[in-house]
């Protein structure tokens, strides 16, 4: 019989940072679809359908900062016809209406807060929880900041490899001629590199700022640190220090023969600053990562990326004039090495990745994104992805499931 994709719109709070976020879920069910519209969103779906008897495999999708919970509905519908359950979130400060977290350095870290609370709620979920395969929970991101995904798999944001990147990328070679510095050249192939877009004043200039935030909020976890070990030295030296006092009155007492029972010496339990904020933000129920032209590549080096082992694919898109695949997803793939795959969609950029944007939509400035491929161009890219998607999803819970 066949699988059709069921809807439903759910809420769930994150109580740390005060968030009351939106959730879109879609998943097989096998009542006919109907018109639904949510905001200025009309698509095909069974709404509140009842889940079909599982376990599915969940897909916990990330949308791009010119996105919402809705912006990859068709794609999303796709997948639950072919046996997912879908996640979407709507992030909160880096969404289509509302992007103040967009450059900032706090962006990745809290994407990928709310991507685990997702998880935690969906898998809570009276309904479409028991119907989860919990040995199988994948990550689907899309656009610049899908690279959030990439702490939840084990890896760490590093600040040295923008200034890399830009010498690399940026640097005039006239100038560098005239210092008696070599020309910039791309490290494998040995070729002067084609001028990327971040070295546009703008870009530039935004990523200066970012690298620069993360680097005073490493330097303020440090001193917290510091302060946590320090506190802790002297908290041991107390203890060290009222333990011996204690053996010593024993002592006393016993020599002096008294009788009745000896004096307790009081307990002081002096206050330990709080943990650092931030932490590991690894999350070892996803078994797997897609990242579909993602961004900020120069956040991270080698060696921030050596803990990612799970099974992970990052596409690119010929079109894509910010997220070059050549500077992103296959330097992504590069970096990580044994464990990820590149591949290439020849077509589009990360706009593209998104349905078709409504005619009624609020935030009219973001339609124009809609205009870089036609209606039939998006189709069959879509196609093409789910496609991808499906295939990359089995066959890594397969290998999983084997070793």
């Amino acid at each position: 019989q066949a699988i059709n994709p069921g809807y439903r719109s759910l809420s769930f709070s994150l109580p740390s940072q005060h968030l009351l976020l939106k959730l879109s879920v879609w998943y097989p069910t096998r009542r006919k679809p109907a018109n639904i519209k949510e905001g200025p969103w009309l698509f095909r779906a069974a709404r509140n359908a009842p889940v079909l008897t599982g376990p599915w495999p969940l897909i916990v999708l990330s949308h791009d900062s010119t996105g919402t919970s809705l912006s990859h509905h068709d794609l999303a519908a796709s997948l639950a016809s072919r046996g997912f359950i879908v996640a979407a979130p709507t992030h909160d400060h880096d969404n289509a209406y509302d992007m103040s977290l967009l450059f900032h350095d706090r962006e990745l870290f809290l994407r990928a807060l709310q991507i685990k609370a997702a998880v935690d709620f969906i898998l809570e979920h009276p309904q479409i929880g028991p119907e989860i395969d919990r040995a199988r929970i994948a990550y689907l991101g899309f656009g610049m900041p899908s690279s959030a995904g990439l702490l939840l798999a084990g890896a760490y944001t590093s600040s040295e490899g923008w200034h890399d990147f830009y010498n690399l990328r940026c640097a005039d070679p006239e100038n560098a001629a005239a210092k008696g510095e070599p020309a910039p050249k791309d490290v494998s192939s040995g070729f002067r590199t084609m001028q990327s877009p971040w070295c546009a004043p703008m870009l530039s200039r935004k990523m200066d700022m970012l690298i620069q935030s993360m680097q005073q909020r490493a330097q303020e976890k440090e001193t917290k640190i510091r302060y946590s070990n320090h506190a802790s030295l002297e908290r041991q030296r107390l203890f060290r220090r009222l333990a011996d006092q204690s053996a010593r009155a024993y002592r006393g007492y016993g020599m002096k023969g008294e009788n009745g029972p000896l004096p307790r010496v009081p307990v002081i339990l002096p206050l330990l600053p709080p943990p650092s904020e931030g932490g590991t933000m690894t999350d070892t129920r996803f078994g797997a990562m897609v990242f579909v032209s993602p961004g900020f590549s120069f956040l991270f080096d080698e060696g921030s990326l050596t803990r990612i082992q799970i099974p992970a694919l990052f596409i690119g898109a010929a079109g894509d004039r910010l997220n070059v695949p050549q500077e992103q997803a296959e330097r992504f793939a590069s970096l990580i090495g044994g464990t990820a795959k590149y591949a290439m969609i020849g077509t589009g950029d990360a706009p593209s990745f998104q349905s078709k944007c409504p005619e009624n939509d609020p935030a009219f400035a973001l339609s124009s994104l809609c205009g870089s491929v036609s209606d039939a161009e998006r189709t069959l890219l879509h196609q093409q992805l789910c496609l991808i998607l499906a295939d990359f999803f089995v066959h890594a819970f397969h290998d999983a499931a084997r070793s």
